[in-house]
């Protein structure tokens, strides 16, 4: 958007300037240069080898991963290995595991072919202590911290909106998942979660930047509603989330998008087949998908800066129905 914005002629000029006084723009002096020249590098083949192995000691299950991977560019070669472990303690209303593992990736640079970045890589190294327990109408009660740290993230260019060969950073990131559910009664269940994170890309200083994709805390709730028959069953699911970052152009950082909700509502309908051959399941479904467009209240998916330089939304769509049907076939 903001490309087309540029791509303008004289109405843009104003804000354009505008830009280039707040020094967000450096050595722009040529409008064109804001385009992306996209060079194919060749074919590249890869082969990928996993393994896993598993020791039960009485309640204690110790699990080691082993994964390699090879990959042949165009007059160059990659070995990648990674390596994971974890140690789980299981009773009969508890469990508690310790995770820890390194995995390696490369940039997803489908829009952007580069044989030098494609072959960066990302190495992320996680922790992870699980715990959870469950008693009598209570299924479960988790709660999982966990810490991570990836060497080179990459990162887009927020006014070109692609990916920046030379932006990746480290990111660091911690936070904890709380989750819980419940069946007090055999024709009910509820649900809810919790997701607290915090995540920042790192200088060359060690100084904390914002993550573009940071999402510091998310509740998810379910109910799910059944007859004793098992004939209609109803699922109300909600989300409530803090909001996206994007780039403000008018204050030069990040800021975040309004609060998300939505909610969604699932009606269902399964058939008592007889006993016959080929039919084994027949559903029926209707799905109610962001009820609150449908009332009126819309989230916001991003913003953008129209030809004058005045900031406007876009919205992330309205609600919508979804009415199918399911069955199954044995031969």
């Amino acid at each position: 958007m903001i490309k087309k914005v540029f791509s303008k002629k004289k109405e843009s000029v104003p804000f354009f300037n505008q830009l280039l006084r707040r020094g967000f723009l450096i050595d722009q002096d040529n409008i064109k240069s804001l385009d992306t020249v996209l060079r194919l590098h060749g074919k590249e083949t890869s082969a990928k080898l996993n393994s896993s192995l598993v020791k039960r000691i009485a309640s204690v299950t110790i699990e080691l991963e082993l994964l390699a991977s090879a990959v042949s560019y165009s007059g160059a070669n990659q070995v990648i290995g990674d390596a994971g472990t974890s140690v789980t303690y299981t009773s009969d209303n508890y469990q508690a595991g310790f995770h820890f593992g390194r995995v390696s990736s490369r940039p997803d640079i489908r829009g952007l072919p580069d044989s030098v970045f494609r072959r960066q890589l990302n190495h992320t190294y996680i922790v992870t202590i699980p715990v959870a327990l469950n008693y009598r109408f209570i299924n479960k009660v988790g709660i999982t911290p966990y810490m991570r740290y990836s060497t080179n993230t990459p990162q887009l260019d927020p006014v070109k909106q692609v990916w920046n060969p030379h932006g990746s950073t480290p990111v660091r990131a911690f936070g904890t998942d709380i989750d819980f559910r419940v069946s007090p009664l055999s024709w009910a269940e509820l649900s809810a979660a919790l997701n607290l994170a915090n995540t920042r890309r790192l200088s060359d200083n060690d100084e904390f930047l914002p993550y573009e994709w940071d999402l510091p805390w998310t509740i998810r709730t379910g109910l799910h509603l059944n007859t004793k028959s098992d004939l209609f069953h109803i699922y109300l699911d909600y989300i409530y989330s803090k909001g996206l970052p994007y780039y403000d152009f008018d204050i030069q950082e990040y800021a975040t998008l309004p609060v998300y909700r939505s909610i969604d509502i699932n009606l269902q309908f399964h058939a008592r087949m007889p006993k016959q051959r080929f039919v084994n399941l027949l559903a029926c479904y209707a799905t109610l998908k962001n009820i609150e467009d449908l009332l009126g209240t819309t989230n916001v998916r991003d913003y953008y800066w129209d030809r004058k330089g005045i900031c406007q939304s876009i919205f992330l769509g309205n609600g919508r129905m979804d009415i199918g049907m399911r069955f199954g076939i044995k031969l």
